[in-house]
């Protein structure tokens, strides 16, 4: 059985002590600070997969992917479960 993939919006910015947090608003209190964008997106990835993995194991339903309307970077990232 191959692994379901799942999109949700993220934000991205830089904050004033140099750290990239990557963060996303479907999953409140889901964000990552990382010292390099790559790394602050490979965290979001893990994070959204155990928030994803915490709702289904306690039979929730997955929140719809939010509508950003916001001057940071948004990108789309693909997390497989």
């Amino acid at each position: 059985m191959g692994n379901q993939v799942y999109s949700f919006p993220v934000t991205i910015g830089k904050q004033e002590d140099g750290l990239w947090r990557v963060e996303c608003p479907s999953f409140p209190g889901c964000f990552v600070d990382h010292a390099s964008l790559e790394e602050a997106l490979a965290g979001i990835q893990e994070g959204i997969r155990l928030y994803i993995e915490l709702y289904k194991e306690r039979g929730m339903s997955l929140p719809e992917p939010l509508d950003i309307t916001d001057t940071r970077l948004v990108t789309l990232v693909p997390v497989a479960v």
